[in-house]
């Protein structure tokens, strides 16, 4: 039951963050800030990797 509530909590705030985009109603300044998250690696991450030599 808590695993469900969570599924459908991320859900929803992927939905809040994808829909809009599609539907054009967020600029691109504002997408390009979430874009890393949804690759996964965060700017401060790509910056410790490039700078650490790993």
């Amino acid at each position: 039951d808590t695993k469900r509530r969570i599924d459908v909590f991320a859900l929803s705030i992927y939905s809040l963050a994808v829909f809009p985009k599609a539907l054009g109603h967020v600029d691109e300044a504002t997408t390009d800030l979430f874009d890393p998250l949804d690759r996964g690696l965060h700017q401060s991450q790509r910056f410790w990797k490039k700078h650490s030599g790993h």
